[in-house]
């Protein structure tokens, strides 16, 4: 979804997709979400229209484990695939591992009574 600033993610991946040869009439934008969760939610009916249950999901590697469950818990079979870290800070590197290492145990707790309340 639209953040404090414009265009959405998706716009812009979409932009640089196109940029790298793929046909725009193959891209098919989810941008409206604001939460790995919603985000493949609201991508699963684009998927279903597709036929497709494998999916690649481009995210850092802190937050791949997390995006994988998700995509799980919504039965999906995803990979995760990450851009290199050769670039980024280790303070920054730091600070994501241990977000992620505190959220995955506590998203999964919510995935796990949004599935038992019948909500995935």
């Amino acid at each position: 979804g639209l953040g404090k600033h414009p265009p959405t993610e998706a716009a812009a991946m979409a932009a640089l997709l196109v940029d790298a040869g793929v046909p725009a009439d193959v891209i098919h934008l989810e941008d409206q979400s604001t939460t790995t969760l919603e985000n493949l939610q609201l991508a699963r009916p684009i998927l279903q229209r597709l036929t497709c249950r494998d999916v690649t999901i481009v995210t850092d590697r802190y937050h791949g484990p997390r995006a994988r469950l998700v995509a799980k818990m919504i039965g999906l079979r995803a990979r995760v695939a990450s851009p290199s870290l050769k670039d980024s800070q280790r303070p920054t590197q730091i600070k994501q591992a241990l977000r992620e290492a505190a959220a995955l145990p506590v998203y999964a707790g919510r995935l796990w009574l949004l599935k038992r309340r019948g909500r995935l």
